[in-house]
């Protein structure tokens, strides 16, 4: 396995573990899951509904609300440090990794949890009486919504605020670029601003279409949204962290439009795939 994975991907055998764990996990989340928020029925509000996330417990959760209300959900994971909030895992041929320890996560939403806001907000306090570390904050846009990380334990024990690489400030000189282009100059500025490694497991396709885009210190996540408009699509982005590696792993889904027919809050969705990238991304199949 870890020879094909190797062939796959390239680079060494640990790092591409990780990257098949996430590529899997990539795989098996909604591909194509966006709601006015001022509607007073929610898809709870007939019966409840008993979500239960795996895995990636807290973004699989949130995947299924983000389905259920069709409206985009920008997540990005809190960077664990402190070791005890981490769990090892052991791969085969490897040493143990380091991993996040939120594997498992049920909620049951109500009626009550009417609004994509709302419905998040029941998710996090699931995850807090879950007795899982740290804590995040959800943050409304009219467009999308962000849950964002807010405290963690640092390494030596004590809580600290975090700066989430979606509220860092980008600058990005208006041209015309393709999306692969344009997506991987974003993204090194957000890793410049955030200290943070950051690699690109699947990008908003087509990927090789061009759009033109600037930003002058906007937050990462409004100039994501910009490239969503840009394109005339409407995606989620997920930035997935690797404890080990002190990397964020960047991914995104495609948001389908109300159902039925409406005026939606947001364009009209379309579905995003992997695609053909950037020869510098080790997720992407390289073009010959």
């Amino acid at each position: 396995m870890t020879e094909f994975i190797t062939k796959l991907f390239g680079g060494s055998a640990l790092r591409n573990t990780y990257v098949f764990s996430v590529f899997l996990s990539a795989i098996i989340c909604p591909c194509t899951q966006v709601l006015a928020q001022s509607q007073t029925a929610g898809p709870f509000s007939t019966k409840p509904a008993k979500i239960e996330g795996h895995g990636r417990a807290l973004e699989d959760v949130l995947s299924q609300v983000q389905v259920a209300f069709k409206f985009p959900i920008y997540y990005e994971e809190l960077p664990f440090e402190n070791p005890s909030d981490l769990k090892a895992v052991a791969i085969p041929g490897i040493r143990p990794a380091l991993v996040s320890p939120v594997s498992d996560l049920t909620v049951t939403l109500t009626e009550v949890d009417s609004t994509p806001y709302l419905a998040i907000e029941s998710v996090l306090s699931a995850y807090t009486q879950a007795g899982y570390p740290g804590i995040y904050k959800v943050v409304p846009h009219d467009h999308r919504i962000d849950v964002l990380p807010a405290q963690l334990r640092s390494f030596s024990g004590s809580m600290k605020d975090t700066v989430p690489i979606l509220t860092v400030p980008i600058t990005l000189s208006v041209a015309e670029r393709t999306v692969a282009d344009t997506l991987q100059l974003i993204l090194d500025a957000a890793s410049k601003q955030s200290g943070y490694r950051i690699l690109i497991i699947r990008a908003p396709a087509p990927v090789f279409q061009t759009v033109q885009l600037g930003a002058n210190g906007e937050a990462l996540g409004d100039v994501l949204e910009n490239l969503s408009d840009a394109l005339g699509s409407v995606f989620s982005v997920a930035f997935r962290y690797v404890p080990d590696e002190k990397t964020y792993y960047f991914d995104v889904t495609g948001v389908a439009p109300p159902d039925p027919a409406g005026k939606p809050a947001v364009p009209g969705g379309k579905k995003i795939n992997p695609t053909h990238g950037p020869a510098n991304s080790p997720f992407f199949v390289k073009t010959k």
